[in-house]
């Protein structure tokens, strides 16, 4: 008779994923993948962390896309912008984690933020402004390129994710 063993990490661990997790170290977010530790703690140096309260605002639509967020611990509610002259109501699409970096595509654009991102709980963020960015682009175009490269990577994870929730 064959007995099934269940997993130790639930029904995540079912699926064949890890469960989340509560807590990620800023220097395994993402965006520090291939980076050397001098150009990891540069980067970490130049965050600026912000502890969120429960239901407050990280951004709004139309905000400017001027830093780049990561999440180490808590979560993140982002909701999309009600279209103008409907009667729908705001929508949440997604719930983030710690390890991802919401607010992305707006800073990559150069445009405005699409959603609203609200803290759920009381999470940590680490910001990096585009003023910092610009100015690496033309001191430390290696280190420039391998965040955009990590970013680029890191977008279609969360289309994937977002498609299978």
């Amino acid at each position: 008779m064959h007995r099934s063993r269940r997993s130790p990490r639930g029904r995540a661990g079912q699926a064949g994923c890890e469960p989340l997790r509560e807590f990620v170290p800023l220097e395994q977010v993402s965006r520090m993948a291939g980076l050397d530790t001098d150009q990891r703690g540069r980067l970490a140096g130049c965050q600026r962390t912000q502890r969120l309260a429960p239901g407050e605002t990280l951004f709004r639509q139309g905000d400017p896309g001027d830093r780049r967020h990561a999440l180490t611990a808590g979560s993140n509610h982002v909701f999309s912008a009600p279209v103008p002259g409907s009667a729908a109501p705001q929508q949440r699409c997604v719930r983030l984690s710690p390890g991802m970096m919401p607010g992305q595509t707006a800073m990559l654009e150069g445009g405005g933020r699409s959603g609203e991102a609200v803290a759920d709980g009381a999470p940590k963020v680490h910001a990096l402004d585009a003023a910092t960015m610009r100015q690496w682009r033309l001191d430390t175009p290696l280190l420039d390129a391998q965040i955009h490269h990590n970013i680029a990577l890191h977008l279609p994870q969360r289309l994937r994710a977002a498609a299978w929730a």
